[in-house]
């Protein structure tokens, strides 16, 4: 993850039940560190923060829910999430991880489409939840399938959601009146 210098993360303080967007407000040389600030109620001598981004994730309780579509032109941001258990009020060091794996997908030429799909069945798209209760990613409910259009010759980069198959997935390009 890169950080840019208008990038907002969304954090939850468990023991006053707030939710604020914290803003960068130093970007690290690199960018792949960053100091967020935001003005909020004064927390608990010790606390604990769960963390997401995008800021815009909705979120209930110790769950943020993210979307992962079924259509799309490529991975466009990273879905993170970060928490930290007893923190000092004043500074907490957060590492976020990602919520979703990303295929890079390398084509040679331009094709009509590209679709990724669970070989079992198993969800591929729609609402991905992680509890920060128990560190878990549950499976989305929606299509068995992620489609890129335009599937242009290039690398993309798909988010698919950080969970076993059973039987893994297939991609299917397709070119023209027969694939």
């Amino acid at each position: 993850m890169l950080w840019e210098a208008d990038d907002q993360i969304g954090v939850f303080i468990a023991g006053t039940g707030e939710k604020a967007n914290f803003a960068v407000s130093e970007l690290g040389d690199d960018r792949k560190s960053a100091r967020f600030r935001a003005e909020i109620y004064e927390p608990d001598a010790t606390d604990d923060y769960f963390a997401f981004y995008p800021a815009t994730t909705p979120f209930n309780g110790s769950i943020a829910s993210f979307v992962l579509p079924n259509e799309t032109s490529g991975a466009t941001f990273p879905m993170l999430v970060a928490s930290h258990e007893g923190a000092s009020r004043h500074d907490v060091s957060l590492t976020f991880k990602p919520v979703t794996a990303v295929l890079a997908l390398t084509l040679g030429f331009d094709a009509d489409k590209v679709v990724v799909e669970s070989n079992n069945g198993e969800s591929l798209s729609g609402v991905c939840a992680y509890n920060f209760g128990s560190n878990t990613i549950q499976q989305p409910m929606g299509s068995t399938s992620i489609t890129l259009t335009p599937a242009t010759a290039g690398t993309h980069y798909l988010h698919l959601p950080e969970i076993t198959l059973s039987k893994g997935y297939k991609v299917i390009v397709e070119k023209g009146e027969h694939g």
